[in-house]
């Protein structure tokens, strides 16, 4: 082969290999984002008190045993006059459990869990499936009264500092008949109760639900509250102000990737809850993700489908964060927040008294 020939296949394989190159790393670089992100003025970024903030911890309270967990289970059942009946099999699939049925009504149900002494009662929807609405229901501000003292006779009343009356709302049954016809019934008033620490709300998991029947009786109970102790977070352990402004902007962009605009409306310094034993300090995000869409098959040319979608989530400021948050998908976090709908009954949240919406 000549020196010519050598040279020339050289510069040939030289050439696809740079191309080729070329092309990868073109491939490789993430498209910018045409996505735009609005601050409206209440969206203030949020500058954290560096020396005052908070991580509280479960207090080391043993798990409860099998013996007192019956015994509350015996005690909620005597005050709300409830036939339950110890569900073994149940408890097999679901271990540190403690579980009880009503063998009458599918709906009726008692669940313990003997780790975090988290409580999930329902005494059961049969009663209220007829076509009329429950007589005698308590007003809003009797129901929040009753609610309490619901919980202090049954030695369930949260410290009262960290308890915030949230809502007071109601569950209704709608009905749809085959003429055409519908009607909507009042069945059940449920009061629930969120919390407040160092003058923070807490999000996530704490929380007591209560559903009021007929003279304020108590017909289902939930409740989430684990006793915490707080302990000081170091000021090297937290994000900076710009790094918690750069993980926002972040967040939005891999949340709304497809959203042709963001409005920021609100961004709040909370604690967040997962339920694992931590509640930690986080940026609270509300938003609202626009979205464009071609119409398809529509009868007019080109028409788009615009969409506003209502965004809400949460950042974690610590640099090493210790609890979960819905950015990171976590299945258990669905479960639970599925397992507080009580029935395919309608409950309606209205805003109310006082507290937070």
């Amino acid at each position: 082969m000549s020196t010519k020939t050598i040279a020339c296949t050289l510069f040939i394989v030289a050439s696809f290999v740079v191309s080729s190159t070329l092309s990868l790393a073109g491939a490789a670089q993430p498209a910018k984002s045409r996505v735009l992100i609005h601050y409206l003025p209440s969206a203030q970024p949020v500058h954290l008190d560096r020396e005052r903030l908070q991580v509280f911890v479960a207090k080391p309270d043993p798990a409860l045993s099998e013996e007192d967990a019956t015994r509350l289970a015996e005690g909620l059942f005597s005050y709300t006059q409830a036939t339950f009946s110890r569900d073994y099999d149940a408890a097999e699939k679901r271990q540190a459990h403690l579980l009880f049925r009503d063998p009458k009504d599918p709906s009726a149900n008692l669940d313990v869990d003997l780790q975090t002494r988290e409580l999930r009662f329902n005494k059961g929807l049969a009663p209220y499936k007829k076509e009329e609405d429950t007589a005698q229901l308590p007003t809003d501000e009797d129901a929040a009264r009753l609610a309490l003292a619901h919980l202090d006779k049954l030695s369930m009343l949260p410290p009262r500092d960290e308890l915030v009356l949230a809502h007071v709302g109601g569950m209704n049954m709608g009905v749809h008949r085959s003429d055409g016809s519908t009607s909507l019934y009042r069945k059940l008033i449920v009061v629930r109760y969120d919390r407040t620490l160092a003058g923070l709300p807490v999000f996530g998991q704490s929380r007591v639900v209560l559903r009021l029947a007929e003279n304020g009786s108590l017909v289902g109970l939930t409740r989430r509250w684990m006793p915490v102790a707080g302990e000081s977070v170091r000021p090297e352990e937290l994000l900076s102000d710009k790094a918690i402004a750069q993980a926002i902007r972040d967040q939005l962009l891999a949340d709304g990737r497809s959203a042709r605009s963001i409005v920021v409306k609100r961004m709040d310094l909370v604690l967040y809850d997962h339920g694992g034993g931590v509640i930690e300090p986080a940026i609270r995000i509300l938003a609202s993700m626009h979205y464009e869409d071609k119409v398809v098959n529509s009868r007019i040319v080109g028409e788009v489908r615009r969409l506003d979608v209502p965004y809400d989530t949460f950042v974690p400021v610590l640099k090493h964060h210790r609890t979960r948050y819905p950015f990171e998908r976590d299945p258990e976090a669905t479960r639970r927040i599925k397992s507080d709908q009580p029935s395919r009954m309608q409950e309606q949240e209205e805003p109310r008294i006082e507290g937070r919406s």
